[in-house]
């Protein structure tokens, strides 16, 4: 259950409080990266606070915040430097980002055994009817608003000739065509 609340805050963390325009400047802009790792932080910081006993965890938060500063400052240099050579870099980098903060709070849960130190009110919330079930509704429905968003618009810059500038309303066309097959 700590798991799914944890990617419950990286997304809040990564997409939902990262504006488009902080997304883009963040590229460019050493001050927008360290606000963005700054709302990052403090978003794992009060999880941190609702889920565990602080003493015993402080630690693992550390790691949770720098890994995830440093993982998007690598990010950002190896796109600026590759970017024109490789078309389908926002794709790929996209995926290794995601699956390296995904391994980072998988890491960080099992190596620091994060489930034997939760805090009382953590254990009384847990312990409240449905409490499973609507937590992983929550990350569902965020999951499917967010992340995966990108996911399908990089994808389609994969497979298409145009910049992602052009490609917005081609893309956003695209999308809603499949939606239509789906449902």
């Amino acid at each position: 259950m700590i798991l799914i609340i944890f990617l419950i805050s990286h997304i809040l963390a990564d997409y939902v409080f990262q504006t488009k325009n902080m997304a883009e400047k963040k590229k460019y802009s050493i001050k927008v990266l360290s606000f963005h790792a700054a709302i990052y932080s403090l978003v794992f910081f009060v999880t941190y606070l609702l889920l565990f006993q602080i003493s015993l965890s402080w630690k693992s938060f550390l790691i949770i915040a720098v890994s995830h500063a440093v993982i998007d400052v690598g990010k950002e240099k190896v796109e600026a430097k590759l970017l024109f050579k490789h078309p389908s870099l926002p794709f790929f980098s996209f995926l290794l980002d995601q699956i390296l903060h995904i391994s980072i709070l998988v890491f960080v849960l099992c190596y620091f055994s994060l489930e034997k130190h939760t805090n009382l009110y953590y254990q009384n919330i847990e312990a409240m009817p449905h409490f499973r079930e609507i937590v992983s509704y929550i990350l569902l429905f965020l999951v499917i608003l967010t992340p995966s968003s990108v996911f399908i618009k990089k994808m389609f810059l994969l497979l298409s000739t145009e910049t992602e500038e052009d490609s917005g309303t081609k893309a956003g066309n695209m999308i809603g065509k499949l939606e239509r097959v789906y449902f």
